[in-house]
Formats: structure tokens, C-alpha cells, sequence
């Protein structure tokens, strides 16, 4: 549980970007870019943050997204996860690395080192698994987080970061006129307990296809049974190829800011806030609503460790678990 080590780092590149990062959740409390406006939604304060169902901007993990019923096998051996979303496990559970307070072993101007040990059977996962979060400024317009983990038994791995993007300033209202990209030829669909059907289906004449910009809202006006399932886009779009390449790009409608997200991550989950109801406590007295911000998390694919045609995310003893995320801006 949250405690006194709970502190607030701010990162700053000379004359560009400026982030803060609290060391309780890996929560993103402030992202400007090239020292603009602030586009990332934030609790108003700690208090905010504690048992927050939303993820307004945390890490995610051990698992990030869904997995079916709570259970999965490894070599034969069944584990049963709480079901803190219906029947099934979200996001690491309501105790997840979202809740921890992470130890700093590094900081400077422009870098944040935090790093977690998780236990064997926390959140019922096997496995002791520790954790490092490597946050830094590379260059004036681009902010870098770089996981890594060791195991020392088997044991389902997938970290993210979950930030809500408004281009325009995160009080701005509404992020849907943003245009959106998502370098994906395929997407998951869900069913109706938003767990992936395990089809990894293609995104071609669907209002999925947004290999081009597509304005946001003009792509919810769709009535696709998977937007209407959904009330929006919550759905994990399978990126091209490997290694560090760009997920998706995110235009403001003014036109006076993008942003590319890069990753080496399989997945890309889409989500605009489709159940965001914050009417208050938002940071600088900020109302969020539905579509107030848009979330896009490159992680491993959901329900992986059930789906043998996914790319897995069993993480075991003698591997390195590594992704990076990037998101580039542009003014």
C-alpha cells in the first residue's frame, strides 16, 4: 500500500519536453511537449490514484489487459488469478503494479530508474519477478520507457504504460476530433466478456482499418457489432513486424501537435475512454468524461497464455523480458 516513500520526479530536457512521474504506479501526472501544453488526463492527487479502477497514466502489470476467467496453465500445471473485472483478470489484478510503490535507483534531469520485486503468488501469479522501469528524455520532443524483468519460475508477462492523450491539453474536453493511424493489418475481436475470441481477424472494410488517418469520431459513427459491444474502440490491433518500429501516429484536430508511438511490443491496444466518468477531481479542477482522452498501449497480445496462436508471454527462469515504448512528438 501506498506510504511516505511516495515521491513525484520531474524530467526536463533543455528547452523541450517535460515529464513527471510519481515512483507510486509509474503514473504519468504530466507530459508537455516541447515544454507546451500538458496532454496527459491525471488524478487530481495521491488520493485519487489509490484503488483507481480507471489506470489514469500508471504501469500495468504483471498482465496487462484481460485474461479469461483468471486461469491459465503453464507445463501442465493449472493457476488460478482473481477476477476483478466480471469473470475475468484485468490489468494485474486490483493490487497490480499500479498500487506498488516502486524503489527509485536512479534519477537525474533526464532519466528515472524504478524498480519492483514481485513476489512468488502475488496477484496469484507464480514466480518471483523483478521488475526495472527505465524512463528517460531522449531528445527534445520523445519520452522512453524501457522494461525489464527476471523470473525465477515460469510465469505470464506483459507490461505497459497507460497514459489518456488529449493533443489539444488534458482539460480540453473531447479528444475526438484527433485523427488517428494504427499501423495494423489485423485486430482481435472480443466477445462479450471483452476477452479476445482468439480470431486474429483483418482489419480490411472494417471501421478498424486505420492503416490511414481516420478522424476518431467520424470512425465511432460505425455500428459495428465490436463498437457497439464495446461503446468505442477497447480492442488490440496486432502491429506489423518486429522489434522497434511505429505503432501508431495521433494528430491534434488544430493540427499543431502529432504523436507516434513506437514500440517493440506485438500489440497495440485502442481505447477511447469509453467508460471514463470523472466529472471531478481531474488534475488543475479538470472534468474528464467519455472520449475526454484516448489511450494507446502497446503490450503483449491479451489472454495470451490461453491462446496458443499468440505470441507468448510466458516469461522463465534464464530469459530477459524487454520492451520499449516511445512516443515521439511532433509540433
Amino acid at each position: 500500500m501506498p506510504s511516505a516513500a511516495i515521491q513525484q520526479v520531474r524530467l526536463e530536457y533543455p528547452n523541450g519536453i517535460i515529464a513527471t512521474v510519481s515512483n507510486w504506479g509509474g503514473y504519468l501526472l504530466e507530459l508537455r511537449p516541447n515544454g507546451s501544453r500538458d496532454v496527459v488526463l491525471a488524478h487530481a492527487d495521491d488520493s485519487g490514484r489509490r484503488g483507481d479502477s480507471l489506470h489514469l497514466g500508471c504501469f500495468i502489470g504483471r498482465h496487462a489487459n484481460r485474461i479469461s476467467n483468471g486461469r491459465f496453465e503453464i507445463d501442465g500445471r493449472q493457476h488460478q488469478l482473481p477476477c476483478n473485472a466480471g469473470n475475468n483478470h484485468l490489468h494485474g489484478g486490483d493490487s497490480g503494479f499500479h498500487q506498488r510503490v516502486w524503489r527509485i535507483s536512479e534519477r537525474s534531469s533526464r532519466e528515472l530508474r524504478l524498480e519492483l520485486r514481485s513476489p512468488a503468488g502475488d496477484e496469484g501469479y507464480p514466480g518471483t519477478l523483478d521488475v526495472s522501469a527505465r524512463i528517460t528524455l531522449p531528445d527534445a520532443s520523445t519520452l522512453r520507457l524501457e522494461f525489464e524483468a527476471v523470473t525465477d519460475a515460469p510465469t505470464p508477462v506483459s507490461l505497459t504504460w497507460h497514459p489518456y492523450f488529449n493533443l489539444e491539453g488534458h482539460a480540453s474536453g473531447s479528444a475526438g476530433g484527433h485523427r488517428i493511424c494504427i499501423d495494423a493489418d489485423h485486430y482481435l475481436p472480443m466477445t462479450g466478456e471483452f476477452c479476445p475470441s482468439g480470431e486474429i481477424a483483418p482489419v480490411e472494410a472494417t471501421p478498424f482499418d486505420l492503416r490511414r488517418p481516420v478522424v476518431i469520431d467520424e470512425a465511432l459513427q460505425a455500428r459495428h457489432p465490436q463498437l457497439v459491444l464495446a461503446d468505442g474502440f477497447d480492442h488490440c490491433f496486432v502491429l506489423r513486424g518486429d522489434g522497434m518500429r511505429r505503432a501508431a501516429r495521433l494528430e491534434a484536430p488544430s493540427g499543431r501537435l502529432a504523436m507516434e508511438v513506437w514500440t517493440t511490443q506485438p500489440g497495440l491496444q485502442f481505447y477511447t475512454a469509453n467508460t471514463l466518468v470523472l466529472p471531478q477531481g481531474g488534475k488543475d479542477g479538470a472534468r474528464y468524461r467519455r472520449l475526454s482522452g484516448v489511450c494507446l498501449e502497446p503490450q503483449g497480445l491479451p489472454d495470451a497464455p490461453n491462446h496458443p496462436a499468440f505470441p507468448s508471454s510466458i516469461l522463465r527462469p534464464g530469459q530477459r523480458y524487454r520492451q520499449i515504448i516511445e512516443y515521439r512528438f511532433e509540433r
